[in-house]
């Protein structure tokens, strides 16, 4: 039967090419059907055709591993569909934009050897954004694809409610956006609209950004830098000068290149933290708690003292990152930074080093690390192989899970120190040290804590409330959340999966994988609740 001329009008056709921008136009094309400013028309259906995308399975040559298939976006798009479906008539809820967001991410990780980093700020007050990943279903579906935190100012006082919803999993975090407006160093006082267009955070927490302004991170390891020689001030100045010279980088973007030239951000970073301080120092930044009174409340809190050795040291190699962007911006005739020092949560990148990550304790002295490949990818075999344990990912289709045994730095040592066993006060001390001598932008922190412990989560975020700009928490065993990244286990437990490992995997894979070079790792988790991507 021959179809009416408004039949044949009543939808859009879209014909996918086989790159990863067809797959951005046509989810595009489908949340823009939903609004009648996109749709003025009104058109009712959306025909996308899939037939040149490759099939499960096939070569990508160039960007290295195999194809997904186009399973993974027709599930995202039946699923954002729904999701528009059901909210016909009414705004989108900042749940609803999450889901959205979350569905995007997990097909970017099914659909190849890309990596997903989300991070989703709500109100302190929508209790069904903070509560949201207490629905298990979704939580495994979708919405593990975003670490989620919600945006508070000083004055802020509600704590309890996050803090109930940090217990059943990690979340949310907590983001203070009037600080990092207002405040470069907690040391350096309050400094009007210093960096007044802040909007959020990057994906872990550590840079607060203008509209359109990327972070732009450089990691010095203290530790690994004085076992080779370095003078530390000299690193961290050409740390800062390379980071400077990235802000000249060709953006496609008009309001990223206009945000860059005014703000010309960098992010200083330091990681290994807690191995070189004690290595150097001989004990940890937090030597005690004395008993003091909160001005604003009357109440009685314990407030930290510092090493002052380690507060000179610290404050020295801050001056000394400012000091080299003062004169290679006058070298380069552009503005100075806006902000100059952070520190990231450095997970696969400290791991490279041998070091603890980021500020951090080390989360155990062993423990299992998994992570997340893509189930087509040719590294998979080669792990099988060599011993290691293997499980699909409960999360993602198309996706397998691997677990690797690792045994921490010292962790045989008298003086060795883990998540475990340091207590939620110091860690939150730990962060808000660093806040106040060292970074100018954030601090990454996810600060772990037992179940002995729940019952001061309300009370120190509230005590530090003018010194930590965002932070995160986790119960020290992984909450809720089944293949946790990391898994602390027994030395015992260790040594007999290490007893598994037989054979070198680079070895193995390059007997089988002549033409396959330079694979990269699917969804590393370098955030503590797996959100988070290597970086």
């Amino acid at each position: 039967m021959e179809k009416t001329n408004q039949e044949k009008e009543d939808y859009i056709y879209y014909k996918l090419p086989d790159t990863r921008e067809g797959w951005v136009l046509a989810n595009a094309r489908l949340i823009d059907m939903h609004f009648n400013s996109t749709n003025p028309e009104n058109k009712k259906k959306l025909v996308l055709d899939i037939s040149d995308i490759r099939p499960y399975g096939a070569k990508i040559h160039g960007f290295g591993g195999t194809a997904s298939g186009p399973m993974p976006l027709i599930e995202m798009l039946f699923d954002i569909n729904q999701i528009l479906n059901e909210r016909a008539g009414q705004k989108l809820t900042a749940v609803d934009a999450t889901d959205i967001c979350n569905l995007i991410g997990k097909t970017v990780v099914a659909g190849n050897v890309r990596r997903s980093a989300e991070l989703a700020l709500g109100s302190s007050n929508n209790q069904d954004f903070i509560t949201m990943k207490q629905d298990k279903k979704k939580l495994y579906h979708h919405r593990w694809a975003s670490n989620n935190s919600v945006a508070i100012n000083s004055e802020f006082d509600n704590y309890q409610p996050i803090a109930d919803s940090i217990l059943h999993n990690g979340e949310p975090g907590v983001v203070n956006l009037e600080l990092s407006r207002n405040y470069g160093r907690i040391k350096d006082g309050y400094q009007a609209g210093i960096d007044g267009e802040v909007e959020g955070t990057n994906p872990c927490g550590e840079i607060s950004l203008a509209n359109g302004e990327p972070c732009n991170l450089f990691e010095v390891f203290p530790f690994i830098a004085q076992k080779q020689g370095w003078d530390l001030k000299e690193a961290f100045k050409l740390a800062a000068r390379y980071t400077k010279r990235v802000t000249f980088s060709p953006y496609d973007w008009e309001v990223s290149r206009k945000i860059i030239n005014k703000n010309r951000r960098i992010g200083v970073s330091m990681s290994g933290i807690q191995d070189w301080i004690l290595s150097t120092f001989g004990h940890r930044v937090v030597t005690g708690f004395k008993t003091a009174t909160d001005s604003e409340t009357g109440k009685e809190i314990k407030d930290p003292v510092y090493d002052p050795e380690i507060i000179k040291t610290v404050d020295g190699l801050y001056q000394a990152v400012v000091d080299a962007d003062k004169d290679y911006s006058q070298e380069l005739n552009c503005n100075t930074s806006i902000k100059h020092t952070t520190v990231k949560p450095s997970g696969t990148v400290a791991k490279l080093a041998g070091v603890s990550e980021g500020m951090h304790f080390h989360y155990s002295g062993y423990l299992i690390q998994r992570i997340r490949f893509q189930e087509t990818d040719p590294l998979l075999p080669a792990l099988k192989d060599c011993g290691y344990r293997t499980e699909p990912d409960i999360y993602t289709p198309h996706t397998i899970c691997v677990e690797f045994p690792i045994k921490a730095a010292n962790a045989d040592s008298d003086n060795f120190a883990s998540a475990g066993t340091v207590s939620i006060a110091e860690q939150f001390a730990t962060q808000a040290f660093l806040q106040t001598y060292w970074s100018d932008n954030a601090v990454s922190c996810t600060i772990t804590f037992q179940n002995d412990e729940s019952d001061q989560i309300a009370p120190l975020l509230h005590q530090y409330r003018y010194a930590i700009k965002s932070t995160s928490l986790l119960p020290y065993y992984g909450g809720s959340l089944k293949q946790a990244p990391k898994e602390p286990i027994s030395k015992e437990k260790y040594e007999k999966a290490d007893n598994h490992i037989t054979d070198n995997v680079e070895i193995v894979f390059e007997q089988t994988n002549e033409d396959q070079k330079g694979l990269e790792l699917v969804d590393q988790s370098d955030c503590d609740n797996g959100a988070c991507p290597i970086k």
